[in-house]
């Protein structure tokens, strides 16, 4: 029997202003790089002008069904590219291929996130997620002790450089 998970009427899912306020006070993102320029939680969006290089710290919450692994791969190659902090809010599924391919082998730190993320829609909330969430870290830096700290005050830390 496989898993059920219910088809959502929308990929625009917002992440929770509180989670988001907690992932910036430890990056200071620059570029929202999954948003619409209505639900930007950056100075510069780039969901709607896909060209954008994401240069700068890069906060990205991509709509969880077929770009997902774009999204992922776009995040491992910017952070090559430009040496800078990217972080993604995804499905904490680890068996699909993006995991293999571009997170385990790239990837610097993920934090596996307690319970499940309350998204919203419009500042509303709209409900948990029917998964499971991890934040993965592309970082050209080991992260701070105050920053391993704040982000296990959320979930489990896993350090991949080790």
């Amino acid at each position: 029997m496989s898993g059920y998970m219910p088809k959502s009427k929308s990929t625009e899912w917002e992440t929770p202003q509180w989670l988001f306020d907690k992932l910036n006070d430890i990056f200071n993102f620059i570029i929202d790089g999954a948003c619409t320029y209505q639900n930007c939680k950056c100075p510069c969006a780039s969901v709607e002008n896909d060209s954008i290089e994401w240069t700068s710290a890069t906060f990205v919450n991509p709509p969880y069904g077929k770009e997902l692994n774009n999204f992922i791969k776009k995040a491992k190659e910017q952070h090559l590219k430009y040496e800078t902090d990217i972080v993604l809010l995804i499905p904490a599924s680890t068996e699909i291929k993006a995991w293999h391919e571009h997170i385990w082998p790239f990837a610097s730190y993920i934090l596996f996130l307690k319970g499940r993320v309350n998204f919203e829609l419009n500042g509303k909330k709209i409900g948990a997620s029917p998964k499971g969430s991890a934040v993965i870290i592309y970082s050209p830096d080991y992260l701070s002790e105050f920053a391993i700290n704040k982000l296990s005050e959320l979930g489990k830390v896993i350090d991949l450089r080790n």
